[in-house]
């Protein structure tokens, strides 16, 4: 029984460690959204998407438009005003004036040239103009499905580790007895999956909502400049239930894969770490080696890109 597996891991140091790998992960979350709050280029965009946010339409594309023009107009004329100043053709106060907005505009100029860039390949998909630099932490499939994989991972170490010799030995003697105790098995590990899942995404949308608020959910999620090449037809909070579903099916397929192969593994232990390698280190020399090969396989670990 589920309830009688569940007894057989269930501690202060096995809850601990969870909490401590719950907490880490969105201690990690946090900081990283902390990033980008206090990133410089965070307020600017956040004052030309003022103007700008939503559903693209004439008026908030002539602004892209205007705003675009005047950046280019006032750098690509320094050379002519340094010239004329020269020359003693323009006064000193019209001068500094010129200074003042070539400076402004040339700390924007970057940012305005990617809103634009971005506004066109919006126009032409049909997605809206929105902030999201928090939807993008929101929705970066390896980095957020690290704690809750490590998690399982560490659930399933316990239930194949917590059986003694004695009761294997006399468990395992029927077929009938074996496949009996790994269905229980796969079942608590599934249902903590599912718990665990859940935990994680309400962690993360916690955090999020410290630095945003789910704005224009109802924006096609192609808006999201990471999915821009998505190709369903979904908005944005479709798609965040869609990725929610998708991280259940990895921990159920995670679940019943590890249970699988330590079923049919006669040294668990040994098993157990060859889990682990064969999970952990493509992700791991993803995201230290930048290895295009391992950070595919990463990819396809965490199930996301089935639509992308």
């Amino acid at each position: 029984m589920v309830r009688y597996e569940l007894k057989k891991i269930i501690s202060i140091r096995t809850i601990l460690c969870l909490v401590v790998i719950y907490v880490l992960f969105l201690a990690l979350f946090w900081i990283q959204n902390r990033g980008v709050e206090q990133a410089r280029s965070t307020d600017m965009l956040r004052s030309i998407y003022a103007e700008i946010e939503g559903k693209i339409t004439e008026e908030k594309a002539e602004k892209i438009e205007a705003l675009k023009k005047e950046k280019d107009e006032i750098l690509e004329k320094e050379a002519t005003v340094e010239q004329e100043y020269k020359e003693e053709k323009i006064e000193i106060d019209e001068y500094m004036r010129y200074r003042d907005d070539y400076h402004y505009m040339n700390s924007r100029s970057e940012i305005i040239d990617a809103v634009y860039e971005r506004y066109q390949t919006n126009r032409k998909q049909g997605a809206w103009m929105i902030f999201d630099r928090y939807y993008e932490q929101l929705f970066q499939p390896e980095r957020n499905q690290w704690g809750l994989i490590l998690s399982v991972f560490f659930i399933i170490s316990l239930l194949v580790c917590c059986e003694t010799q004695e009761f294997s030995s006399v468990i395992y003697v029927t077929r009938k007895g074996k496949c009996g105790i790994w269905k229980d098995k796969l079942k608590t590990v599934m249902m903590s999956g599912v718990i665990l899942t859940v935990l994680y995404a309400a962690g993360e949308c916690a955090i999020v909502s410290m630095f945003f608020s789910f704005d224009y959910l109802e924006a096609p999620v192609q808006s999201i400049s990471c999915l821009a090449d998505v190709q369903l037809t979904v908005n944005i909070g479709q798609w965040y239930i869609l990725t929610f579903l998708l991280r259940m099916l990895n921990i159920v397929v995670f679940s019943g894969a590890g249970c699988f192969i330590l079923l049919h593994t006669k040294n668990k232990k040994i098993g157990i770490l060859v889990m682990a390698v064969v999970i952990f280190l493509p992700m791991i020399l993803a995201e230290v080696m930048q290895w295009d090969v391992c950070n595919v396989l990463s990819k396809w670990i965490t199930v996301y890109p089935l639509f992308v």
